[in-house]
């Protein structure tokens, strides 16, 4: 992993912490990618001393984006067991290499939404920077959940931008929960809470759904379930509406891969299509919410099960595929299409197709450099590009 993510790194970010000086590697695809945020320095200043004296056992950094919050915890008590968990894998990547570039071992790193893909354990001390932009439902999920992993004794400490404090303190109160400590800045509020009340947590996409959108496949109708957080979540963008007009002049066959399914039109329409011939169709992706909200539209309409690999890139596979289908929405670094084009030249088989979507200016750099791929199609919508490339 070490020599994979260094393509990624955009930056240096020097930090000192109880005399300790640590470094992180960030990706300016991440949050936090300039320098660590003013609100996980306020939940860090919150705990003092705390952490260091009232909790001996395991650590639950949540949403952890980088690390900064568990590599923080971890460099202060190097025997605390933290665990980290996010639902972006190329997050996840990150802490765990900005946890072992400042020489710590023994955590965990678990693709997650809240604590839902999370093993039965249960923590001291969970921390957590909610994102802004998760949604109330999806707030208050988190918050309960937090509560839920605690041992009898333990505390969740999150942060939280300073126009929804008073909605995160009111779902502490409404259930029940003891509120030990509160501190406001005029950005970031931060809460020490536990002992909210026990009942099972809700661990489906259901806070996470947005609302339902008809999309036409093959003279089907599909109701599709769309959530907060991806695009596309009412009708499709102009980039899944040229994969698809591309996918209608394809023999798909084979063993297919499809990488960042986004809310999952792409995959529906491909395994929609009459006589569809897939051996076996994967999808992959760094965003953990788009891969299982596709797979639950995928199995609510056609009733079929469909594998997911939750990764940080292309490079974590090593399968070979008969034809590959990439969304590709953001660079994560300017040399993007270099790594795209490595990725596809050795998962890709001799003979196999390929679909890529995304940016004008992306695929324009894909195009202008020299490859096995000859280009049969190639088409443009607002600032979009599709382009179908078949493997010599």
């Amino acid at each position: 992993m070490k020599r994979f993510i260094k393509d990624y790194i955009h930056k240096r970010i020097n930090y000192t912490l109880g005399g300790r000086p640590l470094h992180f590697f960030s990706s300016q695809e991440l949050f936090s990618s300039f320098d660590l945020d003013r609100g996980s320095k306020l939940l860090l200043y919150s705990l003092g001393e705390k952490v260091f004296t009232n909790h001996t056992g395991g650590v639950l950094d949540a949403g952890c984006g980088i690390g900064t919050l568990g590599v923080c915890l971890k460099s202060q008590r190097p025997e605390l067991q933290v665990d980290f968990t996010d639902r972006d894998a190329l997050a996840l990547a990150f802490a765990e290499y900005n946890a072992m570039a400042n020489n710590l071992s023994g955590s965990l790193f678990t693709g997650s939404l809240g604590i839902n893909q999370l093993p039965d354990k249960k923590y001291d001390l969970v921390v957590s920077n909610i994102p802004a932009k998760a949604g109330g439902p999806v707030i208050e999920q988190m918050i309960k959940g937090y509560s839920a992993v605690l041992t009898e004794k333990g505390l969740a400490t999150i942060v939280i931008v300073h126009n929804l404090a008073e909605f995160a303190e009111g779902v502490i109160l409404k259930n029940k929960g003891r509120l030990l400590h509160k501190h406001s800045t005029a950005d970031y509020t931060v809460f020490h809470y536990n002992g909210l009340r026990s009942e099972k947590i809700d661990t489906s996409l259901k806070p996470y759904i947005r609302g339902e959108c008809a999309f036409r496949a093959h003279d089907m109708d599909l109701r599709m379930r769309t959530v907060y957080g991806l695009p596309d979540f009412e009708h499709p963008g102009y980039a899944v509406k040229l994969g698809i007009h591309l996918l209608k002049k394809c023999n798909v066959h084979g063993s297919i891969l499809v990488y960042n399914p986004g809310q999952g039109h792409i995959p529906l329409f491909l395994l929609s299509a009459p006589g569809q011939k897939a051996d076996s169709v994967y999808m992959a992706g760094r965003d953990l919410l788009g891969l299982l909200v596709s797979q639950l539209n995928i199995m609510e309409n056609l009733k079929c099960e469909i594998r997911i690999r939750h990764i940080p890139y292309l490079r974590f596979l090593e399968q070979n595929f008969d034809f590959i289908i990439v969304n590709y929405e953001k660079e994560a670094v300017s040399s993007s299409h270099v790594l795209i084009l490595e990725d596809l030249t050795r998962l890709l088989k001799s003979g196999g197709e390929a679909i890529i979507t995304g940016g004008s200016t992306f695929l324009f750099r894909f195009n202008s450099l020299h490859h096995d791929f000859t280009l049969v199609e190639d088409i443009k919508r607002k600032g979009c590009r599709g382009c179908r490339f078949k493997k010599k």
